[in-house]
């Protein structure tokens, strides 16, 4: 048996919210419409400014657990009504930026954890379209500790040019987690754009914890025969070095070298001899 389409799973994930199929008119689907874009763009904004002090709170990951598009009681409402825009995913089953509305309005108005469910199945679903989709999706993935598609989500968003430098600050908050760091790996031996700018954060690791738990990741890599350069490696053998972490350090220039031993003393952190 096939898998079912895009089409189907949102028509079939979100059957009991969308009404039977008939026509708006023209003008109303222009409104609506435009809202979306409007709402989506909104996200955009918003996500920005929130960015930081939401990564502060990423040890406590409930407290990151909320709808991008949510908005604090001191912002105004989107004027959008979810009955009519549930009746434009039901003649464009495919625009994720309209389901992703429906899911957000939903969500505002009360939904159950398992009916959740069903719109976030559905959201993604529909791929990679909308960046605010991809957001919601991994602000969900923060409160459910869903490790895998928070680095996916991660990953697609920085591949469309979308706020590289929180998206990274995020990634190295979960980088202690032997799970995240796990399908970080899997990520980075893809060698995405940001590989570089993630392995360089290694001089912003403030604890011997987080520093080993780089360790452990660059060294994954190395044992799955990832062409890491030797800047790569680099920013992260000279905080090992400096952090007094020296067994660690050793070990990953030996593993780069490709050598099992060595007679030459560590002083070439930079990998200049």
């Amino acid at each position: 048996m096939s898998p079912p389409t895009p089409t189907a799973t949102v028509i079939d994930r979100l059957k009991p919210d969308l009404p039977e199929a008939r026509s708006l008119p023209r003008s109303r689907s222009a409104r609506i419409g435009g809202i979306a874009v409007f709402v989506g763009l909104m996200v955009v904004l918003l996500l920005s400014r929130a960015w930081s002090d939401r990564v502060e709170a990423l040890a406590n990951p409930g407290a990151a657990a909320l709808v991008a598009t949510d908005q604090a009681q001191a912002r105004p409402r989107v004027p959008a009504d979810a009955a009519e825009v549930a009746r434009l995913v039901q003649k464009r089953p495919l625009d994720q930026d309209m389901v992703n509305l429906l899911y957000a309005l939903r969500v505002r108005n009360g939904l159950s954890a398992e009916r959740e469910q069903d719109y976030i199945k559905a959201v993604a679903s529909l791929g990679w379209r909308s960046d605010a989709a991809q957001t919601n999706l991994l602000w969900r993935a923060i409160g459910q500790q869903d490790l895998e598609t928070l680095v996916s989500r991660a990953d697609g968003l920085m591949r469309r040019g979308q706020s590289e430098k929180e998206l990274l600050e995020l990634l190295r908050a979960f980088e202690s987690e032997p799970q995240a760091r796990r399908y970080l790996v899997e990520s980075l031996r893809r060698n995405p754009p940001w590989r570089l700018k993630f392995l360089e954060q290694a001089s912003r690791l403030r604890t011997n914890a987080q520093r080993l738990a780089r360790y452990e990741l660059v060294s994954n890599l190395l044992d799955e025969g990832v062409d890491l350069s030797r800047r790569e490696v680099s920013v992260t053998l000279r905080p090992l070095y400096a952090s007094g972490l020296h067994e660690q350090a050793w070990s990953l220039y030996n593993h780069y070298l490709g050598r099992e031993e060595s007679s030459q003393l560590l002083t070439d952190g930079d990998f200049t001899k």
